[in-house]
């Protein structure tokens, strides 16, 4: 299973987006339960009637049957949670390294395109021009899940770079030492 991040997202939400966001932590934590044929327990909500109103609500939204079986839809959502939860390894020390996302998403993609981005940044990816992003940590393998996941792993890129122009700027924003090649 993979480690949730859940409680990063409400460090700069409204109380409403904060509210909003739990909610959507506890459809997920049921579609999870669902999935793996585990009951719902009752502390997880105040009083029965709100039992019965998210369980209506995930009906409604066309997650779960009326039976409590996880839809098709139900299961994209899971899925979705799983890769908005990933995040990139820090190593313990950089590299020197930069890594590059680059990427050509057509306009008829322009939903996972948007999303595409706004995870990049959510993980830490800083925009170095236009479509490409910096990281100074091996990302290849993270990011090219959440391209597969949004059908787009043909039109992103990757490349790895010793020098960039900003790099000291660069480094100096990701903490990280930015040391010059053969200087003792």
């Amino acid at each position: 299973m993979l480690k949730t991040r859940t409680h990063d997202r409400y460090r700069y939400a409204s109380s409403k987006r904060a509210a909003a966001l739990g909610m959507i932590g506890l459809t997920v934590l049921i579609l999870e339960l669902l999935s793996t044929s585990e009951p719902i327990s009752d502390t997880l909500f105040t009083t029965k009637r709100q039992k019965s109103r998210k369980l209506w609500e995930m009906r409604r939204l066309g997650y779960i049957t009326k039976d409590h079986v996880v839809t098709n839809k139900g299961v994209q959502r899971l899925s979705e949670e799983k890769i908005w939860s990933l995040a990139i390894p820090r190593p313990a020390r950089w590299d020197g390294k930069w890594r590059m996302v680059l990427f050509d998403i057509p306009a008829k993609k322009s939903r996972p395109r948007h999303l595409f981005r706004a995870r990049l940044k959510e993980m830490g990816l800083v925009l170095y021009q236009h479509s490409v992003w910096v990281y100074p940590y091996p990302l290849e393998e993270t990011v090219r899940a959440i391209s597969d996941f949004y059908n787009i792993s043909d039109c992103v890129l990757f490349a790895v770079a010793e020098k960039l122009n900003g790099g000291e700027q660069l480094a100096r924003k990701f903490g990280v030492t930015h040391e010059i090649r053969g200087a003792r």
